[in-house]
């Protein structure tokens, strides 16, 4: 029995195949995955980006254009501590975007960092469950 493949699998894997692929628009590898592998990539990606240099380096590397999907993803998510601070920091992220938030990336920044660990652990049972479905 293979072991179901973890959120940190699917991500991984699906880079893999971009280099492959040799594909040079990663959009259109990840429009050709599955959703639950597209959907790891994108949590990943979120995960990563705004752990390693903050949300401005998540806006600044462009993956913040996934935010409508990554909203989709949390708001799909059951209820726990992270999982709702996640949200609302998401919904004050878009509120910055529109120029009417009252936080800047910094501080949406530190909002995450207490909450980054239990949120990605979180995704990852999502996405196990997704992918199974």
């Amino acid at each position: 029995m293979t072991p179901e493949p973890t959120l940190a699998d699917l991500h991984a894997d699906a880079y893999e195949q971009w280099k492959q692929q040799d594909a040079p628009d990663f959009d259109a590898v990840l429009a050709r995955l599955p959703v639950a592998q597209r959907d790891a990539v994108i949590l990943g990606d979120f995960h990563f980006q705004v752990c390693r240099g903050g949300f401005s380096q998540w806006e600044r590397n462009q993956y913040a254009v996934q935010l409508p999907d990554l909203v989709r993803m949390v708001e799909a998510m059951p209820d726990s501590d992270a999982v709702v601070e996640v949200r609302s920091i998401l919904a004050s992220y878009q509120k910055h975007v529109l120029g009417q938030g009252e936080e800047d990336l910094m501080d949406l920044t530190l909002r995450y960092f207490p909450v980054c660990h239990a949120f990605y652990a979180d995704a990852d049972v999502w996405i196990r469950e997704l992918s199974h479905e």
